[in-house]
């Protein structure tokens, strides 16, 4: 029933596994980073790209763009590593 009810309201349900991550975008802005659990998203106007925490680095073509943009999301969900052409 709950599922119907949120359908109507325009929302979707997306469920997040404990070795995922979930970059949320609406309308092209970064609005959040989803951490394990249940997530009731809109319908419209919402891209979603999901990435598995088994693989350490963060490959994404909105990787630059995060960083600028969103600073606080990167804060507090990732830990930001440079290395040389010499470092592994």
């Amino acid at each position: 029933m709950k599922d119907i009810l949120m359908k109507l309201r325009g929302l979707t349900r997306l469920t997040v596994l404990e070795t995922e991550r979930v970059l949320v975008l609406e309308k092209g802005r970064f609005k959040d980073i989803l951490t394990a659990g249940e997530h009731w998203l809109p319908c419209k106007n919402i891209t979603t790209e999901t990435h598995n925490l088994m693989r350490p680095e963060f490959a994404s073509v909105y990787d630059k763009a995060l960083m600028r943009e969103r600073p606080d999301l990167v804060a507090a969900h990732m830990s930001v590593v440079e290395t040389g052409m010499q470092e592994v």
